[in-house]
């Protein structure tokens, strides 16, 4: 029995204590954090310039500095007063400035390739007639 009136004295005591921490909804702040977003919204803006202004941002590469920097200024310009960038070490960046693939048996050709950012798939265009495929494909013989 005292177990019992324990446990419900437990359970009444939690249910007092946080229904009465629970906060007023401010309707009127919700509505003007709605209105800034839908009717001052910059987001495509911003996306359009990293997207088609600066281009592919790959790790360490000369497009990433320019993107970092870009938001950089963008912020200060907005107002925020300590923005700052902090160092990191990464190694060695790069960046992709040509890649051909040519194939030289059984005859030369060239073939038109587009190295995917951030991976080792290669999409490779082949133009081949009926002869390439011939010396390339060996015939099997039976059923």
């Amino acid at each position: 029995m005292n177990k019992a009136v324990l446990a419900l004295s437990g359970i009444a005591l939690v249910i007092a204590t946080t229904a009465g921490a629970q906060e007023s909804i401010d309707a009127s702040m919700i509505a003007r954090i709605r209105a800034e977003g839908l009717q001052h919204s910059q987001v495509m803006e911003v996306l359009d310039h990293l997207v088609n202004v600066i281009g592919p941002r790959l790790t360490a590469s000369p497009a990433y500095k320019t993107a970092v920097d870009w938001c950089r200024e963008r912020l200060v310009r907005a107002g925020f007063d300590n923005v700052h960038l902090e160092p990191w070490e990464f190694g060695r960046g790069w960046q992709l400035e040509k890649l051909t693939i040519e194939m030289v048996e059984p005859r030369y050709q060239r073939i038109n390739v587009d190295a995917m950012k951030r991976s080792a798939v290669v999409m490779a265009t082949v133009l081949y007639d009926a002869a390439m495929r011939d010396a390339m494909i060996p015939r099997s013989s039976g059923k």
